[in-house]
């Protein structure tokens, strides 16, 4: 008795100029039209405008799903049966959130160079259906984070010190959530536009330690992968009409998410930039290891300092180069974590605190890439207008990188399962 349902078919063959603004109505709202051709009964080839999708309204409120999303490295079959898997998830995530009396804080750490309010635009926005969003710096409280369900650091660029690592580690250890969005090499890719090449240099965060006690290593190195982004490349001779044609970044590898865990089924393929290897290590006696993303198999690691250039596409490597497979770049952590500070000297404090050596069960993500939460800024004479996230400006295709990170977030956060 508490949900009505109805199935709509947006076409009226009797009133066009109805069906033209049912399908405006449906598009405005988020729904996205696909064409179809098929066959009627006599053999005629029709073209057909579907929607493959709903529309959810409780108390005024209102949700749009769309249920089909185009992988681009799956058929339409593929696409078709994922979205038929996915439609018990999609209708339900949509009942959340329109049911969510509550919401929960969740936080992008700053103060570290970390991605700015532009840059997470896309993400924030998508996040403001479950959460109250906010941008928080530490300020050397060590007991401020505690307000928030989960914590975001999101590309830092300068070492933490240890003021507030050990705000981060207490948060853990009293049952907090992070996702952790970390390049272990700086690659300054924007300076190809002026030089030859850039060297990807390690970058310093002063995180190692910490990672590695909760069991993480993020390797100094970059992957490439055959599997990867297209960008145009000028292959005009010199002084002539540029000529640009599309060709592979192997930087820029395009992961396929795994369908066995429900952070990553049925996503589309995820655009990560200079990832690095990441490892687990230690003993997992008190925690479980997942991996949720990977490299394609045909890969290879370039470890520091990274020649990054043009000049690896002129040598067109054959699949002899690409040596690795399968290396992880992002990992689930869930269990119980042990304190970096455990029998360890503290910093100076502003505040009295008692040390808690060993966490909650809980549980963390860490991601080897800073770059999959950014989104693309446009800059519009003196506006600037983030893209959505996982949109490439090059080949107008959308990954399924805000996908991935609501998942993560979502499944963090999420105490009824």
């Amino acid at each position: 008795n508490h949900i009505t349902f109805e199935f709509t078919n947006p076409a009226n063959e009797e009133n066009q100029s109805l069906t033209q603004k049912t399908y405006e109505y449906l598009a405005s709202n988020g729904l996205i039209p696909f064409t179809i051709q098929e066959k009627d009964d006599k053999g005629t080839q029709k073209t057909r405008v579907v929607f493959p999708g709903a529309i959810v309204t409780s108390n005024k409120k209102m949700v749009s799903i769309n249920f089909l999303k185009t992988n681009a490295l799956a058929n339409s079959d593929q696409n078709i049966n994922n979205a038929i898997q996915g439609i018990e998830y999609e209708l339900v995530n949509a009942i959340r959130k329109l049911s969510v009396k509550q919401k929960n804080k969740v936080a992008f750490l700053g103060g570290h160079g970390e991605l700015d309010r532009n840059q997470t635009s896309s993400l924030s926005k998508a996040l403001d259906e479950y959460y109250t969003v906010e941008r928080i710096k530490i300020d050397s409280s060590i007991s401020f984070l505690n307000n928030y369900k989960c914590i975001i650091i999101a590309k830092p660029t300068k070492a933490f010190s240890e003021t507030d690592k050990l705000a981060i580690d207490q948060y853990i250890m009293k049952g907090g959530h992070v996702v952790w969005l970390i390049d272990q090499v700086n690659v300054a890719e924007d300076s190809l536009a002026y030089e030859r090449m850039v060297l990807g240099l390690a970058n310093q965060l002063n995180l190692d330690d910490q990672l590695f006690r909760y069991g993480v290593r993020i390797n100094y190195n970059v992957i490439l992968d055959h599997q990867c982004a297209m960008i145009p490349l000028n292959v005009a001779a010199q002084g002539a009409q540029p000529q640009f044609n599309p060709s592979p970044w192997y930087f820029h590898p395009l992961v396929s998410p795994p369908s066995t865990n429900p952070i990553t089924k049925n996503l589309n393929v995820i655009r990560v930039e200079c990832p690095s290897v990441l490892d687990t290590v230690g003993e997992l006696k008190d925690r479980k290891a997942t991996i949720l993303l990977r490299s394609s198999d045909y890969s290879k690691i370039l470890a520091t300092p990274v020649p990054v250039s043009f000049d690896l596409l002129e040598q067109n490597p054959n699949q002899y180069f690409f040596d690795k497979y399968n290396l992880p770049i992002g990992v689930l952590l869930e269990g119980t974590f042990e304190s970096i500070y455990k029998n360890r000297m503290l910093p100076k404090l502003k505040e009295k605190i008692t040390i808690v050596n060993k966490s909650k069960p809980t549980a963390m993500i860490v991601i080897a890439d800073g770059d999959i939460a950014r989104n693309e800024v446009r800059k519009l004479a003196y506006d600037t207008i983030p893209m959505p996230l996982g949109y490439d400006k090059y080949t107008k295709e959308t990954y399924g990188n805000k996908d991935f990170m609501l998942n993560a977030i979502n499944y963090l956060c999420d105490d009824a399962g």
